[in-house]
């Protein structure tokens, strides 16, 4: 009777560790699983009970950690094969779904010019789609390139143009990029600082040759000191490279004309004198009867006698507005604005 009981008691113990191992039962995997591109940061649910967690990166590569979240910061760009396991005091649960994530590490293509060719920069295995547009044109030029260069057609050097380029890395966009390209003519001036209005630049290039001394670079805007530009004379290329990207040509010469007094004057009686830095410029003209001026060497006078009769035929005038004209041959002209206090 003992040895029954005995054998009883056994098979009963024998149940209840089988029926406490089934009570475990099967752990479903973590769930939820997302990926931030920006923080490159891998996360999913918490799995009630787990220690840690096992990341598997194309069923070959393992990262574990006690966080529900990991970083992928360290993956080179492109397209990984990720599923996540909880690990539990004695116990493993099922992997997640495998999910195929893509690591964008291209935060940015730059662009410039040498005025022949627009160059960016190049990323490994990927493919390019160019395309432009003249203004007011809805005929739109689409190029398909592996290379990291573009030849500029004759027809846009003539135009301001917007260039986009996509770049692709196994048919996923890594990033959109926008080059203005401007082959209008800007007056650049040996003696002063040429500025550029542009946001978070980053590279400065002068005919496609990267600069790295005699630049300024701030939040809003690149400064291009007299030193530097003082290297150049004439037509000339500038590229900055930044959140977007800009292409200049512009003209480096000396300073047109230079007014030394002050724009505006106060008539007090006597005759009013501006006097000019006059760079290999003549004068041409000014917008005020002849007699009543004079312009020697420099210097332009005006004769009160021409004031007072202004005054008498306009007595509720406060002031008066004059235009100069300078001209250098047929190549420049001048145009320097002044005002007379009355």
């Amino acid at each position: 009777m003992m040895k029954k009981i005995a054998f009883v008691l056994t098979l009963l113990s024998l149940l209840l560790l089988v029926g406490c191992k089934e009570s475990k039962g099967i752990i479903v995997g973590p769930k939820n699983l997302n990926y931030d591109n920006e923080t490159y940061v891998l996360s999913w649910d918490k799995v009630e009970g787990a220690l840690k967690y096992e990341v598997v990166i194309n069923d070959t590569d393992t990262l574990k950690t006690s966080e529900t979240f990991i970083s992928l910061e360290s993956l080179e760009h492109g397209i990984y094969r990720i599923k996540v396991k909880a690990i539990l005091k004695d116990q493993e649960s099922l992997y997640s779904n495998s999910n195929n994530y893509f690591i964008n590490k291209v935060k940015n293509i730059y662009m410039h010019t040498d005025k022949e060719k627009i160059y960016w920069d190049f990323v490994d295995d990927a493919t390019y789609i160019l395309s432009y547009k003249e203004m007011f044109n809805q005929n739109e030029v689409i190029i398909n390139t592996k290379n990291a260069e573009f030849k500029i057609p004759e027809d846009l050097k003539d135009k301001n143009t917007v260039i986009t380029l996509k770049t692709y890395y196994q048919h996923q966009l890594l990033v959109t990029a926008t080059l203005e390209l401007n082959f209008n003519t800007e007056l650049g001036f040996l003696t002063k600082d040429f500025v550029i209005d542009i946001n978070e630049a980053n590279r400065v290039y002068i005919n496609g040759v990267l600069i790295e001394e005699g630049i300024v670079i701030e939040d809003s805007k690149v400064i291009l000191t007299k030193d530097l530009i003082g290297n150049y004379k004439g037509q000339t290329q500038v590229s900055v490279t930044g959140k977007t990207n800009i292409s200049k040509n512009v003209y480096f010469t000396s300073e047109l004309v230079e007014l030394i007094t002050s724009e505006t004057q106060v008539y007090r009686g006597e005759d009013i004198v501006y006097e000019f830095i006059l760079n290999g410029f003549e004068f041409s003209s000014i917008n005020i009867v002849d007699g009543v001026f004079s312009f020697n060497g420099s210097t332009l006078t005006i004769d009160k006698e021409y004031f007072e009769a202004y005054k008498l035929s306009n007595p509720e005038s406060t002031y008066i507005g004059m235009h100069v004209v300078f001209k250098k041959g047929s190549e420049h002209t001048k145009l320097i604005y002044l005002r007379v206090n009355l």
